[in-house]
């Protein structure tokens, strides 16, 4: 971390298929106030897999490097974090080149640029007011070759937000804050015209906290946001709420909901490794419901101490972006949701700490993922339904 003694440290790993990777970590205190850290990251498959010799790629190689620079200024009631980052990654999948005279490829090339920065002005420490203004923006593009299909994608974004938190008393504190989010894209298919599309979307929220004590805690918030692309706006309230018991146990409950813009193409590309047409329709904004609660207990087990979580989260989608893979079987299409969309989580772990040196971890997950497919409520396809860990570290 930037804010740790300065230190560098070098990592590398490389395995029995040549997938190599090397990580550098930096940091450096320039003055008191001033600190710097710097982050770089390489990883290349040298080889490419074809284990059950079907003239295919196994899974594409990749070749990556990723470098950050975050900057740390602090003084008197000042504070102030930036930092740039820059990605570049090739990704190679299809058949394999030395079968075939005109192989079957598909190449992405991706490169994003990014930045961002938080300034903090402390105003009252008795009070724990403070005034932050946040902001980062990015530039990415994206390059693919799907076999004879050429897709490009040229995004722009910016966000920004104006915050502002005070505790009136140990038990009541107000958040409220300004944000702004601009997003263009601009996307080429050799199969069609596309027209790009920009997002402007002011909005402002307000958060309260109430925390009579330790053992009890209530958070409810409520923002809204008007999106130009589809000239309407979007209220969007949350609730949290967290109650100790006892000092072994503790209870979480949390409801909201949520909106989000779809981006069929640039969030679906793959599909266009398909040989069949690929219909895109105009898509609503995604809108859903989250509910959820979870329970933690802390038991006591031969002087240590024996971690033990349940969780469960159930979402319905008011609307959604679909696939539809099997209605018509000359066809993909992505449209909005015609029906109901659902999904069940359940999550149980455990952890636990057998001696000094060794940690026993155990999880399990439960999915039940469904959607709407042609007038019929299904199981959405490729989601596991059961999902199990054991690690002993």
């Amino acid at each position: 971390s930037i804010e740790d003694d300065p230190e560098l440290k070098i990592n590398l790993y490389t395995d029995s298929r040549l997938k190599s990777e090397a990580n550098v970590m930096g940091n450096a205190h320039l003055t008191p106030h001033l600190s710097t850290e710097v982050l770089a990251h390489f990883e290349k498959d040298f080889m490419h897999m074809d284990e059950d010799d079907d003239g295919w790629q196994d899974s594409p190689s990749v070749e990556q490097w990723h470098v950050q620079n975050r900057w740390k200024y602090q003084k008197g009631r000042y504070i102030m974090h930036a930092g740039f980052g820059y990605l570049h990654e090739n990704r190679e999948g299809g058949q394999m080149k030395d079968l075939s005279p005109t192989p079957y490829q598909v190449l992405i090339e991706a490169n994003r640029l990014d930045g961002y920065m938080k300034h903090a002005f402390l105003l009252n420490s008795e009070h724990n007011t403070n005034l932050a203004l946040l902001a980062n923006g990015s530039l990415y593009n994206l390059d693919g070759t799907f076999g004879l299909k050429n897709y490009t994608d040229r995004q722009q974004s910016l966000t920004s937000q104006l915050m502002l938190e005070h505790d009136f008393s140990d038990s009541h504190n107000l958040s409220t804050g300004l944000s702004f989010n601009a997003d263009r894209m601009e996307e080429t298919l050799t199969t069609s015209n596309l027209e790009p599309t920009t997002e402007l979307t002011p909005g402002a929220y307000a958060q309260y906290t109430f925390k009579p004590s330790y053992k009890f805690t209530a958070m409810a918030s409520l923002r809204g946001d008007y999106s130009s692309l589809y000239d309407r706006t979007y209220l969007t309230p949350r609730l949290h709420v967290k109650w100790t018991p006892t000092d072994w146990s503790t209870l979480r409950a949390s409801t909201g909901k949520g909106y989000r813009t779809p981006h069929a193409l640039a969030e679906n590309h793959y599909l266009l490794t398909s040989g069949r047409d690929l219909v895109i329709h105009d898509l609503k904004q995604e809108e859903s419901w989250n509910r959820g609660a979870s329970l933690a207990l802390y038991i006591p087990l031969r002087e240590r101490t024996l971690t033990v979580n349940a969780e469960y989260y159930y979402t319905d989608f008011i609307n959604q972006a679909v696939v539809d893979y099997d209605s018509d079987p000359t066809k993909i299409s992505i449209d909005n949701l015609d029906g109901r969309s659902y999904s069940h989580t359940l999550q149980l772990d455990a952890n636990y700490d057998i001696t000094d040196d060794i940690n026993l971890l155990a999880a399990f997950r439960y999915n039940r993922v469904m959607c709407t497919y042609g007038g019929k409520l299904r199981e959405k396809p490729l989601q596991s339904r059961y999902k199990g860990l054991v690690t002993v570290s």
